[in-house]
């Protein structure tokens, strides 16, 4: 399929191609225009674009290198570009918060063990405190 698509657009179509495997965990819908979308991480890592190697080679072909996409760039393209939807908040959930130059452009970063305590989260099961405690 790359040889019909023209130069002029193959940045736009890989990145929509890609919005169909970079949904984000948690999407609330306020109205038409507005949403708050979470990307939750724990212990993996952020997904990149591109994987396959056939597109790593388009891109070479086509640009001279290849061109990476971050997943919530990828997010913030849909929602923006595809969705239209200009208001919408995007949240990074860490382990860690990532030093500034690693946040996502765009994205409000927070630890698990900051959104537990704005929860204030209180349970008497052991093994909920235990949990919650090593976040």
């Amino acid at each position: 399929m790359h040889e019909h698509i023209k130069d002029d657009f193959f940045l736009d179509v890989y990145k929509f191609r890609c919005a169909f495997n970079v949904q984000p965990d948690i999407v609330i819908h306020i109205n038409k225009q507005a949403a708050v979308c979470v990307e939750a991480k724990f212990e993996s890592k952020e997904s990149k674009y591109p994987t396959s190697k056939s597109d790593k080679e388009q891109f070479k072909k086509r640009l001279g290198y290849v061109r990476y996409y971050r997943q919530t760039e990828i997010q913030k393209y849909m929602f923006e570009n595809v969705l239209g939807m200009e208001n919408t908040e995007f949240v990074l959930l860490a382990k860690k918060k990532p030093p500034e130059t690693k946040t996502p452009e765009g994205y409000k970063p927070l630890t698990w063990a900051q959104v537990f305590d704005e929860m204030k989260l209180n349970s008497d099961l052991e093994f909920v405190k235990c949990w919650v405690d090593r976040v």
